[in-house]
């Protein structure tokens, strides 16, 4: 059975430039670029925002200047892969960057509760101190604002600083990371490379 959603994609990377950019421009097919290109990278697990440039055949003034154009709408990137206007950001996906508890029902669900994991079906996983700090990170630094060391610090007692020192600074040589305050985030040039930081929150 076809995808429908690749098959969209594969029609959207057929069209001409010209025309994906006044798509890309008008504030109501923009979210649905938006949506679908979320939905790719999803379907390929890994991908970088080059491989997602590459796909749509974009170059990557393009993409900043679709992002611009949002920003001018009154849309404002919250997560890494959305955008939204004040008040609209989707609960569902900020519940899964905060570590939110759910319990998924049905085939393919997946569910978080009292630090246990597990698939529908199986048997629950439970996680370690140090795997459920790595979550942490590595969902939370998803969203824009990024992660509150007062509130890592809270969940584990101890301080972020303490677990993450070495990696911290290393990201902040190298321009990938910043502090505002409580918060550790990733820059505009950290968001581009964004799996290769969070791998750097791997304590194994």
């Amino acid at each position: 059975m076809t995808d429908p959603v690749l098959s969209s994609l594969l029609r959207i990377n057929r069209q001409r430039i010209k025309t994906l950019r006044r798509t890309v421009l008008n504030p109501n097919g923009y979210v649905g670029v938006m949506h679908l290109i979320v939905l790719y990278a999803g379907r390929h697990p890994g991908a970088s925002q080059e491989d997602v440039v590459a796909f749509f055949a974009l170059d990557k003034a393009s993409v900043a200047r679709g992002a611009r154009r949002l920003e001018e709408l009154g849309y404002g990137q919250y997560e890494i892969s959305n955008y939204a206007l004040p008040g609209y950001e989707c609960r569902h996906n900020l519940g899964y960057w905060d570590r939110t508890e759910y319990l998924g029902i049905g085939l393919g669900a997946s569910s978080l509760l009292h630090n246990r994991r597990w698939d529908f079906g199986e048997e629950p996983v439970a996680l370690s101190i140090q795997e459920q700090m790595e979550e942490y990170m590595f969902l939370g630094l998803r969203k824009t604002e990024g992660v509150s060391r007062s509130k890592f610090a809270g969940e584990f007692g101890r301080g972020l600083d303490e677990v993450y020192g070495n990696v911290l600074r290393k990201m902040y040589e190298l321009g990938l990371m910043e502090e505002t305050g409580d918060l550790v985030r990733l820059t505009e040039r950290g968001i581009d490379v964004s799996n290769m930081v969070m791998c750097e929150f791997l304590l194994g």
